[in-house]
């Protein structure tokens, strides 16, 4: 797109790279009330930040600034922008978290994979940042999962051709494998900053444990891993989620009671030995019964 006048109008986003730009001629463009002038500013961003990413660090502010414009479009691009500068230069984003977090919430879901990518990557990269907001993010995949895009939902009330339909089923495919691969990776977040810092994450266990059991169970997998890994570097302080651990012995999925095991192994309860022993006669999964076996002889004691 080629622009004929305003700020960054002489900039071509094929060929732009962070010495055409200033912080200032960005955040002007991007504060245009013309959405051809900010989806501009948004594409010579993208070109500059793939051309150098860590020099972009500056930029950071206003870019995330417009993670909540009107224009969806502008959106998406001020993301794809923010990616290889996360990657480049993530001490950028000390103060960009919360956007983040309100990105992974966006009505849209191609926005909110982007919110997904970047909490992601700044979990690999500077888990620190995202010490402070373990409950945001908690609460951001405890609320109620997002409406697909629906295309579909005019399906019962419109006639379609078998054409339209196999179109509007492979597109409802389509978004809810982007959904549940950003609810992955965000709750893998959790598990990122547990790994890092436990002993900061060890206060936010409470909400964890809160949501653990009705989460859905990619997100529940991720959410007792995390309080593994705290239970693992100080079993006190993880006590307290010892009943929800009990509870997920009875949950439909095996991989889950798996993953309840081993927490509670790390937990070193001996009081929990018995309900172990149960599940390693009664649980339907022969590797569930053969690790809870194993884990109520380690409490065993001496």
């Amino acid at each position: 797109m080629v622009l004929e006048s305003g700020p960054l109008a002489d900039v071509d986003p094929e060929t732009a790279s962070v010495t055409d730009l200033s912080v200032t001629s960005v955040e002007r463009a991007l504060e245009s009330g013309d959405p051809l002038v900010r989806q501009h500013a948004t594409d010579v961003c993208v070109q500059a930040a793939v051309d150098d990413p860590a020099a972009m660090g500056p930029f950071v502010d206003v870019l995330v600034d417009a993670l909540d414009d009107e224009s969806v479009v502008v959106v998406q691009k001020a993301a794809a922008a923010l990616v290889p500068v996360a990657e480049a230069a993530p001490d950028a984003f000390g103060d960009a978290v919360d956007e983040l977090v309100a990105l992974y919430q966006h009505d849209v879901s191609t926005a909110r994979a982007y919110g997904a990518k970047l909490l992601g990557t700044l979990a690999v990269e500077r888990p620190a940042l995202l010490v402070a907001h373990v409950d945001a993010v908690v609460d951001a995949l405890d609320a109620p999962t997002q409406e697909l895009d629906a295309v579909s939902s005019t399906a019962d009330t419109a006639p379609v051709d078998d054409e339209v339909r196999a179109a509007m089923s492979q597109h409802d495919d389509a978004e809810l494998k982007r959904e549940q691969a950003s609810r992955e990776t965000v709750a893998n977040v959790v598990v990122a900053v547990a790994e890092a810092h436990p002993e900061a994450v060890a206060p936010h266990l409470g909400r964890i444990a809160d949501v653990t059991y009705a989460a859905p169970t990619i997100v529940a997998a991720a959410f007792v891993d995390a309080i593994a890994t705290v239970a693992e570097a100080d079993p006190d302080a993880a006590r307290d989620t010892t009943a929800v651990l009990l509870d997920l012995l009875d949950h439909d999925h095996p991989m889950l009671r798996g993953r309840a095991i081993r927490a509670l192994g790390f937990l070193g309860d001996d009081e929990t030995i018995d309900h172990l022993r149960q599940v390693a006669a009664e649980d339907p999964d022969a590797d569930v019964r053969s690790l809870a076996a194993e884990t109520a002889d380690f409490l065993e004691p001496n």
